[in-house]
């Protein structure tokens, strides 16, 4: 190996590797999630007896299973398949999930992304999906 092949190679931001394959997937809770919530508050219902949390008060566990159950019922047996080796490694308050696979399943997502095949979960709509340096950089100049 050259010298120069090395320092190329040193120069390279540890970041990337750990952020290889992972895909970011902003959610946005739809308007009537919002609305029922605030006209449950209004009649002074007791939330926590509902079944369904209010969207401000989900985990990013539970949104990634409830994104993984909406699209576990799709015809696309590859999209299913791809859906089962990815794996939960973040997410971002309020509602951006980092999920990480191999290569090959991050591409059918975003394929499925591309072509409107992929599902959101109840009460949600995605947003946006993308590579976690790309929705990182938008996220940064949206606040």
């Amino acid at each position: 190996m050259s010298s120069n092949a090395k320092s190329v190679r040193d120069r390279t931001p540890k970041c990337s590797i750990v952020l290889s394959n992972v895909l970011a997937v902003v959610f946005r809770p739809t308007s009537t999630a919002v609305q029922h919530h605030c006209e449950h508050a209004k009649q002074g219902d007791d939330v926590e007896n509902n079944r369904s949390k209010p969207v401000h008060q989900i985990s990013g566990l539970e949104l990634f299973d409830q994104f993984k159950e909406a699209n576990r019922s799709t015809m696309l047996t590859r999209l299913s398949e791809s859906l089962d080796d990815i794996r939960l490694k973040g997410w971002i308050f309020p509602f951006t999930l980092l999920i990480k696979g191999p290569h090959e399943d991050v591409e059918v997502i975003k394929e499925a992304w591309r072509r409107h095949f992929l599902r959101s979960p109840d009460n949600f709509i995605i947003r946006d999906i993308g590579k976690f340096s790309f929705i990182a950089r938008k996220l940064s100049s949206i606040f």
